[in-house]
């Protein structure tokens, strides 16, 4: 290796903007010789030496796309750089997606998937740089960490480093100067990174976690004492330096800074998003002490606490607008304040009037005689971190193609189609068919959706739509009765990265939402027609009425009500994770969860997870377990009235016991019953769920199924979660455990302790499996639930039909209310936002994929309506062709398929099935 010191003028070209300061850098592979292509394999053998491109000495590597780079042979240790940056050149137009591994000595002695760092990046066509975190990379991914190993990737023992590329468009990819890269910042300027011990650290600043003390190991900047571990977190967005924080509050933690007297000023980021669902600032107000007086206040009054629900609400991005400016500005925007220092320390106080919403990310401190220069570098770091930003959000979403316009079209100046009902169309997509029609036929009481799209080729302003009755041989089917939806559009991204596109996210209200026609934007819309349960048969016609300006539209809608009131499927199937924000204001609060309920009863759902548990306390002299019903017997009575009658899957709560066990373990918690009550626990268990059982009969409550399981990924975790299930299918073996995960039949230590739980539990959600998975709950007599198949119409409707018809007894998906950080924004957080609804200021909006989903749970009704039909009038000849039609339907979906038709046909098939059954009535 060779070792270079120069001005960061020299390296504007090559790494990000360091300003007027040192960075020592430290050259890794420059591929300058068949020697450095030689410390790598290339899975393509595509790897050439050239000229084009090359960023640092005479040439580079060019590769294909689709090449795969590994190397066991680059140097061990990191640890001379912040950062380990590589220089690319993307080919063409398409973005190109890398996969990124990296193994150490540690992970050499035990290989496997979570104890390697698992990463990525996404290269924008043109220059790119690459900056990895020499400290701080994770083992495993990015939101799902030291599973196993619990430190960091050691930079001193690295041992595997490889890259995977990909692109939708074959091109060619050059490659240069990889180099770790040490950075310092201007003499006399402090900057802090705050964030776990484990943090990546940005360069030139100082880590700071809560176990940093003031004065210990030489820090002369710390707390005056250690907080815990937890008030520290890598939410893993936007950049090195943001991503990471500290709350100070909810330990009282004073930072202290070592600085020399007079005045000083003060620049620092707040970290507003959090990691998890429940984490976000929701303070009113918040403010900092320094040297004992306030210096800084964030007042944002009533609207502080719903903040990170409502913020986004109205913002829609379109392809081309600045992720940052749209939102990041907002969520990472600096602030300063002025403070004079007497006795050679600064000492700051954090105060919030709400949790987790004083997460300090980032401060910089700097005397007054360095105001201009200090300045000037904030202005890097600011730019720097924009950069960083940007270069990470990268957009992958289709590119505008020149569409094939109508000539009528042209004439009128917008473009009307029909889409598919399952369609989920993207602004720059053709609006579909030109030939369709508003009409389908629905059952009494079912709620039947129709859809069709706009392409507007200039400005029109706001839309407004309308529908009046419906009207028929029978009456009318009131205005009322008619949802006027359109299609919003949000950001979506994927596991472990934040490059993203923009798709159609959720169906809003037209009326009141000031939605417009914009030029060469595709708007898709909704409309959906709930029949009342007492309606006639007959058609029921009316018109919607499109006004936008100059666009005048009208379309004719028309529902055939079929003589038929559909079954209800004993299968219950819904969403994980139901949540009412604590936040939302009287007297909304109060009703938010009937409203939630509501909502995904009337989109077909059956069942749900989450919800209040009993607290358990002891035993009392009498040896009764204590137990608390009230806030579970409530919440039950309410979802009965909200129309859920069917078992509901417990994953977290509802209905579990707290405090008789840790989670899905036995756990300290459980084993030290013993010492408290003499009891072992397999005792207890049965003193306390045959008073849980009993209670629950007496107080009506639904069939609860619950998961004592979720995804192990280590032998050692496998091993306690299935010590657990013995224990209840030895002791209580009437309680319904179950748990969410999958299993192998093969015979690793693993795959043996993942099968002891299949065994002991009473039922099994299986997120992948074949046909050994039903075969092997036959043998052990256990049910088989499903779990995360999808979130489409196909897979609520058909494919649940087969699968209820093959032996499995429900279906969860993900997620009712999942938003990790801000709502409305789904680069932030943990993951990626699954929410199939969003908590609006006003109502719950659906999303588009529930709108889809729901389309299913009503072809799972038609087929269990047919059979149940078919079964009735089995006298009837068109009866057995029925049943063996459904047969057909199911054989069609094997248990290694989850693909299949999205459109009318199933449907269709059953209202055919069900007129012909009909016909002589």
């Amino acid at each position: 290796m060779r070792i270079s010191i120069v001005l960061s003028s020299l390296l504007l070209p090559l790494v990000l903007a360091c300003g007027a300061f040192a960075a020592q850098e430290t050259v890794v592979v420059d591929f300058e010789t068949d020697a450095d292509l030689a410390l790598w394999e290339f899975g393509k053998k595509s790897a050439a030496l050239v000229a084009e491109h090359a960023t640092h000495g005479k040439t580079c590597v060019k590769i294909s796309s689709d090449e795969g780079m590994t190397s066991y042979r680059l140097p061990k240790d990191w640890s001379a750089g912040d950062s380990f940056d590589m220089d690319f050149f993307v080919e063409g137009t398409e973005v190109v997606s890398a996969a990124l591994m990296i193994g150490d000595t540690p992970w050499e002695q035990k290989r496997t998937y979570w104890n390697r760092h698992n990463g990525g990046f996404t290269l924008k066509p043109g220059a790119n740089t690459i900056s990895l975190p020499v400290n701080g990379l994770f083992r495993g991914e990015a939101g799902s960490r030291g599973n196993d190993l619990k430190t960091n990737i050691d930079p001193h023992a690295i041992t595997l480093f490889v890259m995977s590329f990909s692109c939708k468009t074959p091109t060619s990819i050059f490659m240069d100067y990889v180099r770790l890269v040490k950075e310092s910042r201007p003499e006399g300027i402090i900057a802090l990174d705050f964030g776990p011990d484990s943090q990546p650290v940005f360069p030139g600043f100082t880590a700071v976690s809560p176990a940093t003390v003031h004065g210990q190991n030489g820090a002369a900047a710390g707390f005056a004492r250690a907080g815990m571990p937890n008030r520290g977190r890598d939410d893993t967005f936007p950049t090195r330096l943001y991503q990471d924080w500290v709350e100070p509050c909810i330990d009282d933690l004073e930072l202290v800074i070592d600085v020399p007297n007079g005045k000083h000023h003060v620049w620092f980021v707040y970290s507003d998003c959090g990691y998890w669902g429940g984490e976000e600032a929701k303070s009113k107000r918040r403010s900092i002490d320094a040297e004992g007086k306030e210096a800084y206040v964030d007042d944002r009054g009533d609207a502080g606490p719903t903040d990170y629900l409502f913020h986004f609400e109205k913002v829609e991005p379109k392809p081309g607008d600045s992720v940052w400016d749209l939102y990041m500005k907002d969520l990472f925007k600096s602030r300063t304040f002025a403070v004079t220092v007497a006795d050679g320390a600064l000492n700051l106080k954090f105060h919030t009037d709400a949790g987790w919403s004083s997460k300090i990310a980032a401060m910089i401190v700097y005397p007054d005689a360095k105001k201009t220069e200090a300045e000037k570098w904030i202005a890097e770091i600011e730019a720097r971190n924009r950069k960083e930003f940007d270069g990470r959000a990268v957009y992958m979403g289709a590119k505008p193609v020149a569409l094939d316009v109508p000539a009528p079209a042209k004439t009128k100046g917008w473009w009307l189609g029909y889409p598919k009902l399952e369609s989920a169309l993207a602004f720059g997509d053709a609006p579909g068919a030109a030939d369709g029609r508003l009409a389908r036929p629905a059952a009494k009481g079912q709620r039947v959706s129709f859809t069709y799209a706009i392409r507007p080729l200039k400005d029109f302003g706001e839309a407004k739509v309308t529908c009046g009755d419906l009207t028929g041989p029978g009456g009318k089917i009131p205005a009322a009765n008619v949802e006027l939806r359109y299609v919003q559009n949000g950001l979506h991204r994927s596991f472990n990265d934040i490059s993203y596109t923009i798709v159609p996210v959720s169906a809003r209200r037209v009326a009141g939402s000031g939605m417009t026609l914009g030029k060469d934007l595709t708007r898709q819309f909704y409309t959906t027609v709930t029949v009342p349960a007492d309606a006639k048969p007959g058609t029921y016609a009316g018109e919607i009425s499109i006004n936008a300006g100059a666009l005048k539209q009208t379309l004719p809608l028309s529902v055939e009500v079929l003589d038929l009131t559909l079954d209800e499927p004993q299968f219950p199937v819904g969403y994980f994770g139901i949540w009412a924000p604590d936040e939302l204001p009287q007297p909304r609060r109060g009703t938010a969860m009937r409203e939630l309920l509501t909502t995904l009863r009337t989109y077909g759902m059956t069942s749900f997870t989450s919800g209040p548990n009993v607290a358990f306390t002891g035993l009392d002299a009498a040896g009764k377990p204590q137990l608390d019903f009230a806030a579970c017997d409530a919440f039950f009575k309410l979802a009965k009235e909200c129309g859920f009658t069917q078992d509901i899957f417990s994953y977290g709560g509802p209905g579990m016991v707290d405090g008789l066990q840790d989670g899905y373990v036995i756990g300290a918690t459980g084993y030290g019953w013993e010492q408290k009550t003499g009891k072992s626990f397999g005792e207890l268990l049965k003193i306390v769920w045959p008073a849980m059982q009993e209670h629950a009969k007496q107080a009506g409550w639904p069939t609860i199924r619950y998961g004592f399981a979720d995804e192990p990924r280590t032998v050692e975790g496998a091993r306690e979660l299935a010590e657990l299930h013995k224990a209840y299918h030895d002791n209580v073996p009437s309680v319904p455990t179950g748990g969410f995960y999958s299993v192998e039949w093969g015979d690793t230590d693993f795959d043996k302790a993942v099968q002891e739980s299949f065994k002991n539990l009473t039922w099994s959600a299986l997120n992948g499996y074949k046909q050994i998975d039903l075969d092997k709950a036959k043998e052990f007599k256990r049910e088989l639930c499903m779990y995360n198949q999808g979130d489409t119409r196909f897979i609520f409707g058909q494919y649940s039909w087969a699968r209820m018809n093959q032996g499995f007894h429900g279906f969860m998906q993900w997620s009712t209310c999942g938003i990790s950080g801000y709502q409305h924004f789904d680069l932030d957080g943990r993951e990626p936002d699954f929410a199939m609804i969003e908590w609006g200021q006003d109502e719950i909006i659906p999303s588009v994929a529930l709108l889809h989903c729901s389309e299913g749970t009503i072809d799972l009704r038609y087929a269990v309506t047919l059979a149940n039909l078919a079964k009735k009038k089995s006298d009837n000849p068109a009866a057995k062709a029925a049943l063996d039609w459904l047969k057909q339907q199911t054989d069609a979906v094997p248990a290694e398929k989850r693909t299949g038709p999205e459109g009318e046909e199933f449907r269709d098939g059953c209202i055919g099935y069900v007129r012909k059954l009909m016909a002589g009535k």
